[in-house]
């Protein structure tokens, strides 16, 4: 027992092991004490038994604490203050434990406590800001003289922006709503008039954390997307065009495209038509109706959904390759095209007949708005009804004040502007983008830049409305989700 004596007198650990074993091999050695070599090595292996169970036990409680003192800190990535006391407790039962790991992680409490209000404030910050800070407290950790607390402190505001990285990702209104004491909205899916109020502040605390942090997050929470999916897999088309109404108009064009890019990311196929619904409601509500029925006419009634296989090839050849940079798409304007041939089909009552050309290009029609061939690329019109003619009239009526009001010049990679006159000279394309009736621009088949190296748009919608036309209510293509960027070529001089 004397052996376990010095192991706890010497503070455990490897030190505590060291002196625990040092004098059992003392007690072995000695030929005075009158025991068997076959008893000595049972003494010994019960020494040694015993010591690594106090080590687990040790190990195991000084990790329960390390743990626990480590998840409380994290709160200040949110912002929080920690909860000192508790923290006090741990740093107590860490001593209590003793030997030299208790001490050491005593003593690192004692650090987090030091630390801490200068990480709640940290966290508040924008990402700028912080980075600056952390870079100075790189270089203070970096010099002997700043000892442990310059590489403890560093090391803090290393996680805590860890946290608020893995934060804002997972659920960034939570997270930043907690990070600045921001109101999320009280929402109940079934009850679509407690959106008018709870919508418009999900939007105001969306801003301030983009305002305070830099960062764009989704105006929904995780829960409330994912009680959104349920009422739109719930419901019927009649509810679901109520609530897609709200969304639209309690979010604004913006935040309402982002739920919906996010929808059609589910996989579930309710959600994507909701989607497609939605990201045409605000150019055609009529249409963005007629999906929602279209989805439930399809489901409800046998023979109205179109054939994939039929549905798949007339989308090849009305598309042909206009949209091959954004898969995903093209995949939602297919989804809404077979909701609404669905819906025209029981209202021609073919049923359960053959495959009908005419309905499915008709609703492709209806969808995107038709498709115009300029310089020998097809892209989705700007405006529903606009022929190859009249698309080719606008490109070359185009002046240097229409593609460039001084803030969002197009430019080629010597950094010459792109000028109005470029676009007659026949090398011109365009690649419909997630936002309707804007386009990126190939000259002789190399990108047009903004000064920020980011792809130049031009809206060609915008543009199109501002002309005296006889197009009919301009309806807008389903987008797709924000992360389908698209390239389509290398940057480079023409």
């Amino acid at each position: 027992m004397k052996a376990l004596n010095k192991f706890q007198r010497a503070g455990g650990g490897f030190k505590g092991e060291k002196a625990a074993l040092e004098h059992l091999q003392k007690l072995m050695d000695d030929p005075g004490i009158p025991l068997a070599p076959e008893q000595k090595r049972q003494i010994e292996s019960f020494v040694k038994g015993r010591i690594s169970e106090i080590q687990g036990i040790i190990r195991n409680e000084l990790g329960n604490i390390a743990t626990l003192a480590d998840e409380e800190t994290g709160r200040n990535a949110g912002g929080i203050p920690v909860n000192i006391q508790g923290l006090i407790a741990l740093r107590n039962r860490a001593v209590q434990v003793g030997g030299d790991d208790g001490n050491r992680l005593a003593k690192k409490i004692d650090m987090m406590l030091k630390i801490n209000p200068e990480v709640v404030s940290y966290s508040k910050l924008p990402d700028n800001e912080r980075e600056r800070i952390k870079r100075q407290a790189w270089d203070m950790a970096q010099d002997p003289a700043s000892g442990e607390y310059g590489v403890a402190r560093f090391n803090a505001l290393q996680r805590a922006d860890e946290r608020i990285r893995t934060g804002m990702k997972n659920d960034g209104l939570t997270f930043g709503a907690s990070r600045y004491g921001l109101a999320i909205g009280e929402m109940d899916f079934s009850k679509p008039e407690t959106l008018d109020a709870a919508l418009p502040t999900n939007v105001n605390t969306a801003n301030r954390i983009q305002a305070q942090g830099g960062t764009r997050v989704l105006p929904l929470t995780n829960d409330q997307l994912g009680r959104l999916g349920g009422a739109i897999n719930a419901g019927n088309a009649g509810q679901q065009a109520i609530i897609l109404g709200k969304l639209v108009n309690g979010l604004g064009p913006q935040y309402s495209k982002d739920v919906f890019h996010k929808l059609a990311e589910t996989g579930n196929k309710k959600e994507a038509g909701f989607a497609a619904a939605g990201q045409i409601y605000k150019y055609d509500p009529m249409t963005a109706t007629v999906i929602l029925r279209g989805m439930e006419t399809a489901s409800t009634n046998k023979g109205t959904a179109p054939d994939e296989k039929e549905a798949a090839k007339e989308a090849n050849t009305f598309l042909g390759q206009s949209l091959s940079h954004l898969p995903k798409m093209r995949g939602l304007i297919i989804i809404a095209a077979d909701a609404v041939a669905a819906e025209e089909t029981l209202k021609a009552g073919e049923a359960g007949g053959k495959f009908n050309s005419d309905i499915y290009k008709a609703a492709l029609t209806r969808v995107t708005g038709g498709m115009v061939k300029f310089n020998g690329l097809e892209t989705i019109a700007p405006v529903k009804g606009m022929d190859n003619t009249g698309f080719a009239e606008m490109i070359h009526e185009l002046t240097d004040r229409q593609i460039d009001d001084g803030s969002n010049p197009g430019l080629y990679g010597d950094g010459k502007k792109v000028k109005a006159a470029d676009f007659k000279k026949g090398s011109a394309r365009f690649f419909a983008t997630n936002e309707y009736g804007k386009y990126r621009v190939q000259f002789d088949e190399f990108d047009a830049y903004t000064p920020d190296n980011q792809p130049w748009v031009i809206d060609l919608r915008n543009i199109a409305l501002t002309k005296p036309t006889k197009q009919a209510f301009p309806v807008g293509p389903v987008a797709p989700p924000i992360s389908e960027k698209g390239s389509f070529g290398p940057r480079g001089s023409r």
